[in-house]
């Protein structure tokens, strides 16, 4: 799973998104592909019969602090980054070289205590996982639990979709607005994908919010 692009640009100067469509993404605003609901979890893929879970391998301290000073590393060289976890299996053969963002996958263990969340939901996941499709981990440990489950389950990524024929930037804004929802994933039928956020838009969500999150959602389909 890629790193997923937002629908419009962001104003870093004043901390805003834009209604500037970010290059590429023209085909959202199109009406191409489908509106998928975004959940708020951990992400996990299904692959040659096992289990996934997401994993972004870090700068080390050294690099990640000259990072954050605005200092140019150089080009791309793996000592900029800490050793991944045994069984890494990046998504892009090199990291971002602007952001040096460099997502992957690692397997899930069962004899691994980080990953007792992950095999629960093995269990409680009625639907058999499909091969090579991605899921969401959710339940009572992740995002306070904005979904209000007893137990955890594995929730396919695009499965739940939206019927959104506007899509303007004011119909996305209002649309968050009226739905308590993380945001929405695009998936045009080559395989591309885009997202958009409450959080763009600087409405709560569970993680920034210090409300009591509803105990159910409510979507406009």
């Amino acid at each position: 799973m890629k790193k997923t692009p937002i629908v419009f640009l962001h104003d870093y100067e004043k901390d805003a998104i834009t209604s500037q469509v970010r290059p590429g993404c023209e085909w959202v605003l199109e009406g191409l592909g489908s509106a998928t609901i975004k959940f708020d979890g951990q992400a996990a893929l299904f692959k040659d019969d096992k289990l996934w879970k997401r994993y972004d391998r870090k700068l080390t301290k050294k690099a990640q602090q000259a990072f954050n000073r605005g200092q140019d590393l150089g080009p791309v060289r793996m000592e900029l980054f800490k050793d991944p976890p045994e069984g890494f299996v990046p998504c892009e053969e090199s990291p971002d070289p602007v952001s040096f963002h460099w997502p992957g996958w690692v397997p899930v263990s069962k004899d691994n205590p980080a990953d007792k969340w992950f095999i629960g939901a093995l269990s409680n996941t009625a639907e058999p996982l499909v091969e090579g499709a991605t899921y969401e981990l959710v339940g009572p440990s992740l995002a306070l639990n904005i979904y209000g489950l007893p137990k955890h389950e594995l929730w396919r990524h695009g499965k739940e979709t939206v019927n959104l024929p506007d899509r303007s930037f004011e119909a996305m804004e209002k649309f968050m607005k009226e739905n308590e929802v993380e945001g929405l994933v695009f998936h045009h039928p080559d395989g591309r994908m885009a997202k958009i956020r409450r959080k763009d838009f600087k409405l709560f969500w569970v993680q920034e919010d210090t409300r009591k999150p509803p105990k159910r959602r409510s979507v406009t389909m």
